[in-house]
């Protein structure tokens, strides 16, 4: 009796610590999985910054580019798979696949195609994949998987993923996923040819859909260590290679935060001032650039420009060009590509490096194209709602020519929205100072209105040159607002550049003796609502 009791007792308390591991394994398990999706999303936001030189990066994203054979680690992943799985080769049989030099591999912040590893386990590798230019749902990326030195197999990617993790989301969709849902995220958990034992270096790569026979694309998380092993390993063992591996992607994780949110923008900024000269040449070629802010649907109001103000003959001291976002999916995609091929002259296709939800780096990214392919006195910013008239903005802006730091608009102030979920919510309102007290609200900078602004040229060259550090606000007119306060500036407030379209008669004269230059219908918040924009154009223009 006694010889039971005591193995019941020794039967429970192996028991409870099997439990006890078990649990660990799980909570370390789940801690390990979050830093993984969390090191994925700061990795994503590289894409955004287009660096070549990735500077202090080197020991991280370089490094996983090349990798290094000959130094062996301790293994990230223990591939276990019994003797009665297959015979043990004595090498490693490639497929008779070049495997890419380092002039042959593209670093993993290539913008088309991502993929990352997941983990290597039992003689499987799995992860996730996608193409970021492809909407279509039989997407088919090729894979090439290499151990140590050796193209062993070529891989299919094309099973969608039917509930991508929001990282997943983040990375492949961008920012705003509502509009990349077509974009399918796909995984693979592929089979692993059975290779001698021990620890071998595995490395990812996708090839380039735009060049798939010269470039190919390193994953994330590649090269990575592993061991390939026919015996089981302690649950100490695990959980302590499950721990390591935390500690390192914690570090990478801190490392990445700093690089992205306090040296590369810097980095990137100047190489921007190297690109940008703050002076032109003295005798620009074009008067003003006015770039029309313009959402791919709407080519109808592209077309009514073309029509009217921003036609071909208008153009000869002052450009019409269309800022279009064209990075969403669908068949407006498609017509604004035929578009560009018809009209490409007039059309700026903003890139994946371009916030989709902030207006205020939309603005940027047109300023840094204009100032670089067109030399003009001045820059305005438009809507494609808006009625202009070249012509007369000449004709203002002459008397002004030798002042170069001037900011034109219709010049406003407000409050700062401070409630969330509120219209016009601003989350970093604390930049602005604190409410002075209970009854009052905190105030933004004097700005100008959104529908139609302008700098001069060397105003508009230093935000160009500076679009990486400058902090975008949730409204455009309030961001370039803020970016004016620090700045010697002069505000040349004027209500030529907001006229109604019901003031065309009788006519809105300024001290100049100029007509309205901009205008817009009031009481229509899409356009032009009460006739098209031709019949305006006429009678606006009389």
């Amino acid at each position: 009796m006694k010889n039971q009791s005591g193995q019941r007792i020794q039967q429970s308390k192996l028991t409870f610590l099997s439990f006890l591991a078990l649990a660990a394994t799980v909570y370390i398990s789940s801690r390990l999985w979050q830093g993984h999706r969390e090191i994925e999303r700061l990795r994503s936001e590289l894409y955004n910054f287009k660096v070549e030189d990735a500077g202090s990066l080197g020991s991280t994203s370089r490094s996983r580019a090349t990798g290094d054979c000959s130094k062996k680690t301790e293994p990230s992943f223990y591939s276990i798979r019994p003797i009665s799985h297959g015979d043990i080769p004595d090498r490693i049989k490639d497929i008779g696949v070049k495997f890419p030099s380092k002039e042959d591999v593209l670093a993993p912040t290539s913008k088309t195609s991502i993929a990352s590893i997941d983990t290597i386990e039992e003689g499987f590798l799995s992860g996730w994949a996608c193409n970021r230019e492809e909407t279509s749902e039989q997407t088919v990326l090729t894979g090439y998987v290499g151990i140590d030195g050796h193209i062993v197999s070529r891989i299919n990617i094309d099973s969608v993923e039917e509930d991508p993790t929001t990282d997943m989301v983040a990375v492949c969709r961008g920012d705003d996923s509502k509009e990349q849902d077509s974009v399918p995220i796909l995984t693979f958990n592929v089979s692993l040819p059975r290779i001698p034992l021990g620890i071998h270096q595995l490395r990812l790569f996708i090839a380039d859909p735009k060049q798939p026979e010269a470039k190919m694309i390193e994953a994330f998380h590649s090269p990575v260590q592993f061991e390939e092993s026919t015996r089981e390993v302690s649950a100490q063992t695990v959980i302590a290679r499950k721990d390591k591996i935390i500690t390192q992607r914690n570090n990478q994780l801190t490392k990445l935060w700093d690089e992205i949110e306090t040296q590369l923008p810097w980095r990137r900024a100047e190489n921007d001032a190297e690109e940008i000269s703050l002076e032109g040449s003295e005798t620009p070629e074009y008067t003003a650039v006015i770039l029309v802010q313009s959402d791919a649907q709407n080519a109808d109001k592209r077309m009514a420009i073309r029509k009217t103000w921003g036609s071909a003959k208008q153009q000869k001291t002052t450009l019409v060009k269309f800022l279009v976002d064209n990075r969403f999916s669908g068949p407006h995609k498609e017509k604004v590509q035929q578009e560009y091929e018809a009209h490409g002259k007039d059309l700026i296709l903003m890139d994946a490096g371009v916030s989709k939800s902030l207006g205020a780096d939309r603005v940027l990214f047109g300023l840094q194209r204009a100032v670089k392919q067109f030399d003009a006195r001045y820059y305005f910013i438009s809507k494609d709602t808006m009625l202009v008239f070249p012509e007369r903005l000449e004709k203002f802006l002459k008397p002004f020519r030798n002042q170069g730091n001037l900011y034109l608009g219709c010049m406003k102030s407000g409050a700062v929205v401070t409630e969330p979920g509120s219209s016009w919510f601003e989350k970093d309102s604390w930049r602005f100072g604190d409410k002075p007290d209970e009854d009052s609200n905190i105030q933004y900078p004097r700005h100008a209105s959104g529908d139609f602004y302008g700098f001069t040229r060397a105003i508009a060259r230093h935000l160009a040159r500076s679009r990486q550090v400058l902090q975008a606000y949730a409204n455009e007119d309030t961001s370039v607002g803020a970016w004016m306060l620090g700045l010697q500036i002069s505000h040349k407030d004027e209500g030529v550049f907001c006229c109604s379209t019901s003031e065309c008669s009788p006519e809105k004269m300024t001290g100049h003796g100029t007509k309205c230059i901009a205008f817009n219908d009031a009481s229509c918040t899409h356009g032009m609502c009460d006739h098209p924009m031709e019949y305006y154009y006429r009678e606006c223009g009389k």
